[in-house]
Order: structure tokens, then sequence, then C-alpha cells
């Protein structure tokens, strides 16, 4: 594949990306919301499967730095651009575009990635912004996140591996 296409690959996926940052559902418990499903993060997940993760991190970088410059009323966190673009990496390196895609493996890298970035470190950043106990965070974060990691396995199995049984039509 050549670089043009790769780059407009990486292009229609960080767009995709910041589109489905506005598509997010919110949770509600007792003491009001607690946490958003959302679906951000699969196109990462999708251009570090297919491209590799130096891509994959472009595109997790490049979509967050878009969305909070552009769309968001908080102060912008370099630690949340940081963790988008380390999702890309891990997943790519665990998930490498140059072996077959399995459903374990596709699942261990999107269980993986998932739990470090988008709840561990997410976490922690997110209660240095807010000043709120990391524990707190945790407890209130838990169910949105398995929610949205149950999402992301089963999404990224059924675009992954539609996509790579496809490639010759659909990469060529």
């Amino acid at each position: 594949m050549t670089t043009t296409k790769k780059l407009c690959i990486s292009g229609l996926m960080c767009a995709l990306s910041v589109c489905l940052q506005f598509m997010s559902i919110p949770i509600f418990s007792l003491g009001g919301q607690t946490g958003r499903i959302g679906f951000h993060f699969l196109p990462i997940i999708i251009t570090s499967a297919i491209l590799g993760c130096f891509y994959g991190a472009v595109v997790g970088g490049a979509a967050d730095i878009l969305y909070s410059v552009f769309f968001l009323n908080a102060p912008y966190l370099p630690y949340l651009t940081i963790t988008a673009a380390l999702l890309g990496v891990i997943f790519g390196i665990i998930c490498n575009p140059k072996y077959s895609y399995t459903k374990w493996r596709i699942t261990l890298a999107v269980i993986v990635s998932y739990v470090i970035c988008g709840f561990i470190l997410n976490t922690i950043f997110l209660s240095m912004m807010m000043s709120v106990t990391i524990q707190i965070l945790f407890v209130s974060r838990l169910i949105p996140q398995l929610i949205n990691l149950l999402i992301y396995i089963l999404l990224s199995n059924i675009f992954i591996l539609y996509i790579y049984r496809n490639k010759k039509f659909i990469l060529s």
C-alpha cells in the first residue's frame, strides 16, 4: 500500500474519530452522570490494525487534538492526547498487520490497550484535572468502561475481520 493511500485512510479515520466523539451515550446513576459510552476509539483501533501502530498513534493523537481545539469547552490536557496515541501503539503492537488476525488476538489487543489507556490512564488524568480522588473515579467509571470494552471487542472483531477477509477489495 502506498504512503498516499495510508495518509488518506488515516485522515478519514481521524475525521471519523472526531465525529464519533459527538455520538456518545451518557450513563446515569443515582448521583448523576457517571460516564459515557463512546465509539471514538474504534477508528484508532481499526487504523492500528490495518496500517500499524505508527499510523494508529498519529490518528489517536491528531483526533484528540482536533476535538480539543475546536469543540471542547474545557482546558486542553496533553495527557489525554498521549493516552489516545498510546492506545494506537499498544493495539498495533499486539495486533500487528503483518500477522493473521484471529478473534482472540483482536480481543486480547482490545482488552490490554483499552484497560491500560481508556480506563487506568484516563481515570488518573481525569482525577488530576477534576481534583477528585482516584478511587471515587475508578468506582464511578467502572460500569461505563466495562460496557465500552464489550462494545469495542464486538465491533473491533466485526470490522477488522471483515476488512482482513476482504482486504484485496478494500485496501487494494
